[in-house]
């Protein structure tokens, strides 16, 4: 597709989708027009050959802004709409989380009784470290479980370090507590994700979420890109499998209703959503960040505290941020592998007065 033809895919989504309002007030009190932003947006992915973006902005407890920007896929000029879904990549784990979260509320789990005691995992190579970790520490990412197995070793899973005394991100560790929950419950992942429906994506009022694959996601999807190059617009695994680490497919608006249902303090789930900012005592910390929450990273911004995730599958890439005490957020995804790496991310963060902060 020529440069020029992807310029007019970008400016036409704009076109058609309506947006909430024609001025966004920034955190540093300035005012940014829409058609200004928007007219940033374009330019930088077609600068920079980011296929298509949706992004949706929360501030004083609302979904303030939302559009989208560019193509489906990069071949075939097909425009991103506001139906069009992205894979979130690992911000599928703070959703997670807050499944994990109602689900013991109503007894379902213990977050702190070994996982062992439910299912023990048949991967894990020590079962003695193996027998310690928790759904807590699964979600913390203290558990000791890698992020991922070595391609040549997959039928072993090790334990990196004494569950509980280190930090050490992990998708395994997600996909060990979705494997507890299926045999909980007696459900297979299919049976699982349709719980999590009724849970969660029909009170928080979403649209199209879901973490295994729905038959309608295929003309929905937007095609993701490896160096320009689109790949496919399927799912990551088996169509059945509910992928918790980062399989959720949505796009940026149902992601910033999950960010609001967070944000709303005085409900019958106040004490889910306390926990899921909570930072424990004696919680093992990355090198040079903060103590994490149980289900998002923190970043100290000026005088504020960030609760962030990034999210990054092979040819998609992702982020969401949201100030608690001012209710504001922001979410963004993308359909490429180059979102982040060429800074079209950070360039547009920056452009709206917001720090990027992932190194």
């Amino acid at each position: 597709m020529s440069y020029k033809y992807f310029f007019l895919c970008l400016l036409l989504p704009v076109c058609f989708y309506s947006c909430r309002t024609s001025s966004i007030k920034l955190s540093n009190g300035t005012t940014l027009k829409r058609e200004k932003l928007e007219s940033f947006i374009i330019a930088q992915m077609d600068s920079l050959k980011v296929p298509g973006l949706s992004i949706a902005i929360i501030q004083e407890g609302k979904i303030i802004y939302e559009n989208v920007f560019g193509v489906k896929n990069y071949e075939t000029g097909e425009p991103v709409v506001n139906e069009t879904i992205f894979e979130a990549a690992s911000l599928s784990k703070p959703v997670f989380a807050y499944f994990v979260l109602k689900l013991a509320e109503k007894g379902v789990i213990d977050l702190n009784k070994p996982l062992s005691h439910y299912y023990p995992h048949p991967d894990i190579s020590d079962t003695a470290k193996g027998n310690l970790i928790t759904a807590r520490m699964v979600l913390c990412h203290t558990s000791g479980l890698p992020n991922s197995r070595e391609k040549e070793n997959v039928g072993e899973l090790p334990v990196l370090f004494t569950p509980g005394s280190k930090y050490e991100y992990s998708g395994e560790g997600y996909q060990y507590l979705k494997d507890v929950l299926c045999h909980i419950l007696k459900l297979n992942d299919t049976q699982l994700d349709s719980l999590f429906q009724r849970e969660v994506v029909k009170p928080i009022g979403a649209k199209n979420m879901g973490f295994t694959w729905q038959n309608h996601f295929t003309k929905l999807k937007a095609y993701g890109h490896l160096d320009g190059i689109p790949t496919d617009n399927k799912s990551q695994g088996p169509e059945t499998y509910f992928g918790s680490a980062g399989g959720l497919h949505c796009n940026a608006v149902d992601y910033a209703r999950f960010l609001l249902a967070l944000l709303q303090k005085d409900n019958s789930e106040s004490e889910i959503i306390e926990e899921m900012f909570a930072v424990r005592e004696n919680m093992p910390v990355a090198e040079g960040e903060l103590p994490r929450a149980l289900a998002f990273e923190r970043k100290q911004i000026g005088n504020r505290i960030r609760f962030w995730h990034g999210g990054k599958n092979r040819d998609t890439r992702a982020y969401c941020h949201l100030y608690r005490k001012e209710k504001e957020g922001l979410v963004m995804f993308s359909n490429c592998d180059t979102f982040q790496k060429t800074y079209c991310a950070k360039r547009i963060m920056e452009y709206m007065g917001m720090e990027w902060n992932i190194k």
